[in-house]
């Protein structure tokens, strides 16, 4: 099976009227995020060194990453808890010498598998785990008979971008997430928390 890629752009004329709202309401355009889609059996060969150790329950080693020096630790916790209260979530982890070095999680659902959350310590990067947790999380896809992937990628990483090209990841659309910068916790007309 080939994915056909459509390019689809969020960022259109057509939906200038919202964007207007958006601007009026205090939100700012903050991004631009790449949604890319590839094939599980091409993305398994992006590295030829054992893939990354995947588990139905977020561990303290998997969280640690999040939370690791030269992170944001405060985010770090949120994207934790975020992750770990999900249903179905599938974490991957690589750890070396008892320390984790990298992690990520994915989510599956309608024919499709989700990574998010692809984290490596600053001190491993460069060093092929991010392949190995893309890997993890693709022959776990191919042996759930999952053949279509898909991540969001912020567009300046070009490093991520540059690994998510040889996986055979490529680009569907392309979006903006919108933000008050002032009050982040505002919430927006007829949203509740």
């Amino acid at each position: 099976m080939r994915l056909r890629c459509t390019s689809l752009n969020a960022e259109t004329s057509a939906l200038s009227d919202v964007q207007r709202n958006l601007i009026e309401m205090g939100l700012k355009p903050h991004g631009p995020v790449l949604v890319q889609i590839g094939q599980s059996h091409q993305i398994r060969s992006v590295s030829t060194s054992s893939p990354a150790t995947t588990s139905n329950q977020p561990t303290a080693e998997w969280a640690s990453v999040y939370t690791a020096e030269g992170f944001d630790s405060e985010d770090g916790a949120q994207r934790v808890r975020l992750m770990s209260r999900s249903p179905g979530v599938v974490y991957g982890c690589i750890s070396e010498g008892g320390v984790a070095l990298a992690s990520g999680a994915a989510s599956v659902g309608h024919g499709w598998m989700g990574i998010h959350g692809m984290r490596t310590r600053p001190q491993a990067q460069g060093q092929g785990l991010a392949a190995r947790i893309l890997a993890g999380f693709a022959e776990l896809a191919i042996q759930r008979n999952i053949p279509r992937v898909y991540l969001q990628v912020e567009e300046d990483n070009t490093k991520a971008i540059g690994l998510y090209k040889k996986a055979g990841f490529a680009k569907a659309w392309r979006y903006r997430y919108w933000r008050n910068d002032e009050n982040p916790f505002h919430a927006l007309p007829g949203i509740s928390s």
